[in-house]
Parts: structure tokens; sequence; C-alpha cells
């Protein structure tokens, strides 16, 4: 992210700041819901958060690339890396995937290992990686095996597993975020694991909630979607107003 404007005495004025956002996924990025024929993408009303918490003047692009029914492995990660290359740099990247690779009988072992080189790739870029764990299935719609709940379960350990290796810390409610740790082991130092499966009821606890939120089972409504955005942005808003993004950045082009 530019440095915000600062008048000097007879400088020229500094260009707003801007942010370059991407907010890569499945459909739980792309928002669908009503069956594929609405979408309610959470990247505008996260732009729209961050843009009235920087300063006035702020240029603020959030990317959506979501793809409804894509896997993580391999097309997700390589369209990734394609991205970052073609379309970088990116200030920060937002980055959920996998609820498709487990429906289809993939283990959370082999997603989380393919998520761990997308976050490499990520901090490799220069940009700060939000991770997120994946929403719970809604299993008294969805009719998903027990076993794809598990897989699930043991997927979302797996990435609070690889935060808490790096010695994270809570910034926000459900978020960790990496420290130093040690070499070689856990996340990539500087990025964010947004949680997002305590977020969302299931299984009947709370009716009135779960008729707000869930769609279909698998997906979300509008209101379910705009959480994503409102946890995405506890969690990476404190890191921007601190006094740097701790990335390479974006030049604010693009913006919407």
């Amino acid at each position: 992210m530019a440095a915000s404007a600062g008048a000097g005495s007879g400088a020229p004025p500094t260009p707003p700041p801007s942010l370059r956002i991407l907010a890569i996924g499945d459909s739980l990025t792309e928002g669908y819901w009503d069956g594929g024929m609405r979408f309610a993408p959470y990247a505008p009303r996260l732009r729209d958060l961050l843009a009235g918490a920087l300063p006035a003047g702020a240029r603020v692009t959030v990317d959506e690339r979501g793809r409804s029914g894509e896997f993580v492995v391999p097309d997700m990660e390589r369209r990734l890396a394609d991205t970052l290359e073609d379309d970088g740099p990116y200030d920060a990247v937002c980055l959920l995937g996998g609820t498709n690779d487990i429906c289809s009988g993939a283990r959370a072992a082999e997603v989380l290992a393919a998520l761990a080189r997308m976050h490499a790739a990520v901090a490799a870029s220069g940009a700060r990686l939000v991770a997120m764990t994946l929403p719970p299935f809604n299993l008294a719609d969805a009719f998903l095996a027990p076993r794809a709940a598990a897989e699930l379960a043991a997927l979302n350990a797996g990435l609070r597993a690889r935060w808490a290796a790096r010695g994270s810390s809570g910034s926000g409610s459900g978020t960790q975020s990496s420290g130093p740790g040690e070499k070689g082991r856990g996340a990539p130092e500087g990025s964010l694991l947004v949680d997002l499966e305590p977020l969302f009821p299931t299984g009947g606890a709370d009716p009135a909630a779960e008729a707000l939120l869930w769609d279909d089972g698998l997906h979300l409504r509008p209101a379910g979607y705009a959480r994503f955005a409102d946890a995405v942005f506890a969690a990476l808003a404190p890191e921007l107003l601190r006094g740097g993004d701790g990335s390479g950045g974006g030049d604010g082009s693009g913006d919407r």
C-alpha cells in the first residue's frame, strides 16, 4: 500500500494511498446462491469497508476471482500462480478453497499440502496472505457423508496448526496472525488466518440465524457472505492501519 499523503513545505502533494487485494477461491468466493441464479460475493463489501477505514481519497481494489466448482488440486493452485504473475502485484491475497475437493472425496492432508504451496506462492509474490478456514457443512440440508464432515474438520484443524506453529497471536475475533516462529515451519510470517468455521450455526442450533445465513447447506445467502467480508476486514484493517501492510504493494490500478 502506498504511503498516505503528507504535505511538506513546497513539496508536491503525495498521491492518495492505494490498495489492491485479490480474493480467489471457488463458489464461496464467487458468492453463489439461489442455485447459481444469483451471486453475492464478499469482495464489494470488503472493498467498501476498507475504503471507509483508509484516508479520504484512498483507491481500493478488490479483484474477485471466484470460480464455482473449482478444486484446489490442481486447478485453483495453477490459477493462483497465473493470476499472481499476470495481474499482480497485490497488497494482500484472500484465499478460500477446498470445499469442492472435500465434497468429492479428497483427504484433508492432500488439500492442506496444496494450500501450503499456495500460501508460499502468495508470500513469495510480496503480498500479505489472508487465509480462511472453510465454513462448516450444514448437514441437515446438505446430506453429506460423515466422512466429508470429518475431513473438513481435519482441514480446518490443519490450517490452525500451521498458524500455531508460527507462534501466532490473535488480531481480532477468530483471527490468527503468524509471528516469527521456527524457520521452515508453519504459515508465512505476517500472514493471517481468518477462522470462518465458528461464524455459522448449523444443525438447527439457531433456526432464525440459519435461515438468514444459509442457502442450500453448502452455499450461503448474501448475509452469510457479508460475514466473510466483515471477518476479513476485522483481521486485515488493523494490520493496514498500523502503518504498513508488510507487502510489496500494488499500484492501485483497476480501481473499483
